[in-house]
C-alpha cells in the first residue's frame, strides 16, 4: 500500500482522489434556492432579535439596581438603542416577501 504525503492523511479516501466530500455537496444543496435563503434570513433575524431581547432584559435588571445617575443614563441609552434595533428587525419580518419567479 502506498503511503500518503502532505495533508491527504486527514482527508477521507474519496477526497484524496479528488471526489467531492459529502458535506460539501449537502451544503451546496442547502443554500441553493431563494426560499432557503429567505428562511435563513428569517432565522437569523429571529436569532438576532432574541439576543437583543436577552440583552435588554439584562440591562433592565441592572437598571433596577443602579443607584447613580450616570449608570442609569447609560443603561437607559443602551435600552433605547436595542429597542431601535429590535424595531428594525420587526419591520424586516413584516416586510412583504419577494415573489419568486418559476421558470
Amino acid at each position: 500500500m502506498p503511503t500518503s504525503t502532505g495533508t491527504t492523511f486527514a482527508l477521507s479516501p474519496g477526497a484524496a482522489a479528488g471526489a467531492p466530500r459529502e458535506r460539501d455537496t449537502e451544503r451546496r444543496l442547502d443554500f441553493g434556492t431563494e426560499t432557503d435563503r429567505m428562511a435563513r434570513n428569517r432565522r437569523n433575524t429571529l436569532l438576532w432579535m432574541k439576543d437583543l431581547l436577552d440583552h435588554m432584559n439584562r440591562c433592565h435588571e441592572q437598571l433596577q439596581w443602579a443607584a447613580d445617575g450616570p449608570t442609569e443614563a447609560y443603561l437607559a441609552d443602551t435600552l433605547m438603542v436595542d429597542l431601535s434595533e429590535c424595531q428594525k428587525l420587526c419591520e424586516q419580518l413584516k416586510a412583504p416577501r419577494r415573489a419568486t419567479v418559476s421558470a
